[in-house]
């Protein structure tokens, strides 16, 4: 049974081009001849694929399946299915199929180095927060004054409130107004009490004189 050969030249100039540009006519059992025509579905053809320079990047053989109409700005031609390939045919195809896998990556993949959505698009999310952590004037929470121990015999002492000076207030009477704040009772609170109490007894007996 005779069989066609066809002869296909690419306008590359190095096997890198030629993998770059076609590639995507590289399937695992059959590949598109670009430019082959005339040719009929099912008749046996030796086909050879060679660079501008004349160098031979494929040969092999096999049998026609279809033509191949341009679509998607990509031209057209005859599939062929192998039936036989050299061994540095083989090699060329399988790089083709390689470079296939690598276009189809996901963007996202083919740059590890990218930085996530928004990571960059708020510099100031957090600044409010920061600056209220370091304000050195920013309002504390009130301590609490600490409630000074009973003395021990003297009963339960009584807490006077007694004014503490106001920092920063000036008050037009002259007044210095202070700020309560709790005192402990005299150790000898009963003995004051009992000296006041015959004070005013006196005075009432003086009075009544």
């Amino acid at each position: 049974m005779s069989s066609e050969t066809l002869h296909v030249e690419r306008p590359y100039d190095t096997l890198e081009q030629y993998l770059d540009g076609d590639a995507w006519t590289v399937d695992r059992s059959d590949m598109v001849l670009v430019g082959a025509a005339g040719v009929a579905a099912g008749t046996s053809v030796k086909f050879e694929i060679a660079l501008a320079t004349g160098e031979a990047v494929v040969r092999g053989e096999g049998r026609v399946v279809e033509a191949v109409t341009a679509t998607n700005g990509r031209p057209g031609g005859l599939r062929v299915r192998f039936r036989q390939l050299d061994a540095a045919s083989k090699t060329t195809l399988k790089r083709a199929l390689e470079a296939q896998k690598r276009a189809r990556k996901p963007e996202a993949k083919s740059s590890p180095n990218a930085a996530p959505p928004e990571a960059k698009s708020s510099p100031n999310a957090s600044a409010a927060p920061a600056e209220a952590e370091s304000s050195p004037n920013a309002s504390a929470a009130p301590v609490p004054l600490p409630v000074p121990a009973p003395v021990p015999g003297a009963g339960s002492p009584a807490v006077a409130k007694v004014a503490a000076p106001v920092e920063g207030g000036n008050e037009p009477s002259g007044v210095r107004h202070r700020a309560p704040g709790p005192v402990v009772a005299p150790t000898n609170r009963d003995e004051l009490l009992a000296r006041l109490r015959h004070r005013g007894s006196a005075r009432r007996r003086s009075a009544a004189e």
